[in-house]
């Protein structure tokens, strides 16, 4: 008697589908990953772009990164001239759910009007920052989720054990 049996193709049936199920939320964590990070570098790009131009023009750069556009301006007195543009950030299909808005860099490399602002992109459950001090440095960091506030019976409200 050669074959298998109906009961044998189902359970092997079943464990494909529960294998397929477990390999694609994870490719799923992978692409997103891989979303935020391309979204991270674009952004760390657009700052050390507008560091250069301002450097090597000697003129105020003014940029700015939404989910439709990364656009830089040189600043010449009260006329400015596009430098560059490039797609945003919603092209790697992340949501940017902080921003900086307009980021003004000096002649001398360093940013004016930011103090510890950052960019927070996600995608599904990855999500990563980007800090910007007002001197232009940049750090990439995993931003805590905010958590809403919970009340137990356990702990009072005036004691913390921290």
């Amino acid at each position: 008697m050669r074959g298998h049996s109906l009961l044998e193709l189902l359970v092997t049936a079943a464990l494909l589908g529960i294998l397929a199920t477990l390999g694609g939320q994870r490719l799923a964590k992978v692409r997103d990953g891989l979303a935020v990070n391309a979204a991270i570098n674009a952004i760390l790009l657009t700052y050390q772009r507008a560091r250069v131009e301002a450097l090597r023009t000697g003129t105020p750069v003014r940029f700015e990164i939404t989910p439709d556009h990364i656009t830089g301006w040189r600043l010449n007195g009260s006329d400015s001239v596009r430098a560059w543009s490039a797609p945003g950030l919603g092209m790697h299909g992340v949501t940017l759910r902080e921003g900086l808005g307009r980021v003004l860099m000096s002649p001398a490399g360093i940013t004016m009007g930011v103090a510890n602002g950052r960019y927070v992109v996600e995608r599904g459950s990855a999500r990563r920052a980007v800090i910007a001090s007002r001197l232009g440095r940049l750090r990439v960091a995993r931003p805590r989720r905010r958590q809403s506030p919970s009340w137990s019976p356990a702990a009072p409200a005036g004691n913390s054990s921290s």
